[in-house]
């Protein structure tokens, strides 16, 4: 299994390497090549950040309550925020992270799950986005994805069910491999100061079936980037409504690709009904 999920996370890398290199105009200034030069390819800047959200999983044939977490969260990456146009601004982030919440750092319910559960999170993601120059602040509408590792710990099955003991059973204690995606919010003040605020939906796997899995997963990212080309689009000819509208477009597709997930982890192949991470989170940070 862990041969297995060092596999996907290798073609998650690859894939996202290969996207960049796709999208990317002119010469690169800087960085490296291969599966990993996503990360630093291009006038990228350095930032750091760190963050607190408030997380609910869910499973929809769960029949009990699952607690809430307070998520603590630190973000290393690199950014750039580079002119658009003569009106606008394009952002694009590319960052490692990793998370760590419990059920004590909330003021949620602790659910019939039981108190004292734990979560933790690590992964690389990617953040997109158009926006505007509003006075000393440029506002980004943006969307984000990434690719995980998560792992849940429940430490009392006290007032479950027998069919909601084995769901939990199945994810705790253990690492599974997840896909987020994430509509999201973001205000850069005086060139170094950012704050971001969003909303992480995770698909969290109990298990990989390789095959469906790619194919699953090539069909949204071809139908994210088909969407993104076309609001891009839609950009260049309208500097008002094309960020709102790349927003829009690009999170709705990425988000019906996650509620149908929430119910077959492989849709369109009948599959798994996985446990979904919702996270409302808020970071803060400082680009060096």
């Amino acid at each position: 299994m862990k041969a297995l999920h060092l596999l996907l996370m290798f073609i998650s890398l690859s894939v996202l390497g290969t996207t960049v290199a796709a999208q990317s105009s002119g010469p690169s200034t800087g960085g490296s090549s291969g599966a990993l030069g996503w990360l630093t390819a291009g006038d990228f800047k350095p930032y750091l950040e760190a963050g607190y959200g408030v997380g609910l999983a869910d499973q929809k044939l769960f029949t009990g309550d699952f607690p809430h977490f307070g998520i603590a969260e630190l973000r290393l990456g690199y950014r750039e925020m580079k002119p658009y146009k003569s009106w606008g601004y394009k952002l694009d982030d590319r960052a490692l992270f990793g998370s760590y919440g419990t059920t004590d750092m909330t003021f949620g319910e602790p659910g019939s799950a039981g108190g004292g559960a734990k979560l933790w999170k690590a992964g690389v993601g990617r953040r997109e986005g158009f926006g505007y120059q509003i006075a000393f602040m440029k506002l980004i509408l943006d969307h984000a994805y990434s690719f995980n590792f998560t792992g849940l710990t429940a430490n009392s099955y006290a007032g479950l069910s027998g069919a909601d003991s084995a769901i939990v059973a199945r994810y705790s204690g253990h690492s599974s491999f997840s896909l987020s995606t994430e509509p999201g919010l973001t205000a850069e003040m005086f060139g170094f100061l950012r704050v971001t605020g969003g909303l992480d939906v995770a698909v969290v796997y109990p298990r990989v079936v390789f095959p469906q899995w790619i194919t699953t997963y090539l069909l949204a990212s071809s139908s994210i980037a088909l969407i993104s080309s076309f609001s891009e689009d839609i950009v260049n000819v309208s500097p008002v409504l094309g960020p709102l509208l790349y927003f829009i477009l690009r999170n709705g597709v990425a988000m019906a690709w996650a509620y149908a997930w929430s119910s077959d982890m492989n849709w369109p192949f009948p599959s798994e009904t996985p446990v979904m991470l919702k996270t409302l989170r808020l970071t803060a940070g400082i680009q060096f």
